[in-house]
């Protein structure tokens, strides 16, 4: 094992052991999303809840919101030519959006960030997809909050120095996509969750000395990526003379191949370029008291290339706040007393006093026979009622629903359902819009 592949592993372990009780919570939240019968009295496991209302499904999808925001660029500088620039990229964008069809994870997305805290998309360059307009596309990944494992002790993406992200494939998928061989070595979290062709990648994103953003990236024991410069433009050089060529494993004339990559500085320029501001770039620079040709260098990404959208922000955390999390209280209480409800109507009845020595007929039949010996007996007869009362319990069970939908900023308005504390039409917007406004930052973060 190389040094550098150590370094990485030793940092990842070390967050993810730092991570680990969020790691943990994730589990449960999504449990308590889907109706979990497990309760814990005092931190013990106790009997399961026997049946359980989960209103904590209820009251996400209230919220999920099935709209795509849409790109809006503005100018900074009020000008004609500014703002054709401004509609010209928004046209881009938009025409983006729809290339990578946002709808089919919106969903998915939408219920994820409001059961976990937060959820990621990772952003990135297909350049196996060409067209006869360009090289490569872009995509867009919806990542499980999991799969994101930031660097200790960081609450912001953009303050963290590496992030690392990791994704479950099998190797001949890694061997066609990275052209190496995945050895058998100690493998990761998950390197076997689907058998022994699974294997965990993990991806390390850091910012370089330079400040832009680089990526190694390994499964198990082999180094899967390694740029210094992630996604930089480069060439390739001839393993015999060293020309440079365009286009990787092209014969050179010398006989060799362009087999050794070497970052691309830029394009030179043939003619004087205008820039926005009236300034001239020249077509020719003096450097080191030669004359030159100008060379632009290319776009290098400085950032990382991962969105974090939160459901509610918290200083000092990284993602946000679950609404599983907000309730997770009165939905155990719930689950408890309602339990505790139905083994109170199960177990009441009913109980039959007779005379000693008094048969009674225990057949089917509708009317009974008994065998009396004198007519006192007959006054001796009767049936005597246990049903408990439940009616403190139900109170107290729809006072928790009531709790944990005020807690989250739910009203019948917002649900759809009938509002009797608003009688006009007028009074119902008014409902629905200071509903709205409770959860509009969560609108605003997405």
């Amino acid at each position: 094992m190389n040094e550098k592949l150590q370094i990485w592993k030793d940092r990842f372990a070390q967050a993810e052991a730092e991570y680990s009780a969020r790691l943990a919570d994730y589990d449960r939240w999504t449990k308590q999303y889907k109706g979990d019968r497990q309760v814990f009295t005092d931190g013990r496991r106790a009997k399961n809840a026997s049946v359980v209302r989960n209103f904590t499904f209820e009251l996400i999808e209230a919220q999920i919101d099935n709209t795509i925001p849409m790109p809006k660029v503005s100018s900074p500088v009020h000008s004609p030519k500014k703002e054709r620039n401004a509609r010209a990229i928004e046209s881009m964008l938009r025409a983006a959006v729809r290339k990578i069809a946002p709808e089919r994870t919106n969903s998915e997305e939408d219920r994820m960030t409001k059961i976990l805290g937060q959820s990621f998309r990772l952003i990135g360059w297909d350049s196996e997809k060409n067209t006869r307009a360009g090289c490569g596309e872009p995509f867009v990944r919806l990542l499980h909050p999991k799969q994101v494992i930031p660097q200790p002790g960081v609450t912001d993406l953009d303050g963290a120095d590496y992030v690392f992200v990791t994704f479950t494939d099998t190797k001949e998928r890694l061997n066609r996509r990275y052209g190496v061989t995945v050895d058998d070595g100690e493998f990761g979290r998950g390197e076997t969750e689907y058998g022994n062709d699974t294997v965990m990648q993990v991806t390390a994103y850091y910012i370089n000395g330079e400040g832009t953003l680089g990526v190694f990236s390994w499964a198990g024991n082999t180094v899967l990526e390694d740029y210094e410069k992630y996604r930089a433009r480069l060439q390739y050089a001839c393993d015999r003379c060293g020309a440079l060529h365009a286009f990787r494993g092209k014969k050179c004339s010398c006989g060799g191949k362009a087999t050794v990559p070497a970052e691309c500085p830029g394009e030179a320029i043939f003619t004087d370029i205008e820039c926005a501001d009236g300034s001239i770039i020249n077509v020719w620079e003096r450097k080191d008291g030669e004359v030159t040709r100008t060379v632009l260098p290319y776009y290098t990404p400085s950032v990382f290339p991962i969105i974090m959208r939160k459901n509610v922000s918290l200083y000092g955390q990284f993602g946000g706040e679950s609404d599983c999390e907000l309730i997770a209280d009165l939905q155990t209480a719930h689950n408890k007393l309602y339990s505790k409800v139905q083994e109170k109507l199960l177990k009441g009845g009913s109980v039959l006093t007779l005379p000693r020595g008094v048969r009674i007929e225990t057949s089917d039949r509708e009317d009974k026979l008994v065998f009396l010996d004198n007519a006192g007996q007959k006054a001796m007869i009767d049936a005597i009622n246990l049903q408990p009362s439940v009616q403190q319990d139900l109170q107290l069970l729809s006072k928790y629903y009531e709790d944990a939908r005020s807690t989250l900023g739910i009203t019948d308005a917002y649900q759809g359902k009938r509002d009797n504390t608003a009688v006009s039409g007028t009074a119902k917007q008014f409902s629905a819009a200071q509903a709205a406004g409770r959860i509009e930052s969560k609108i605003r973060l997405k």
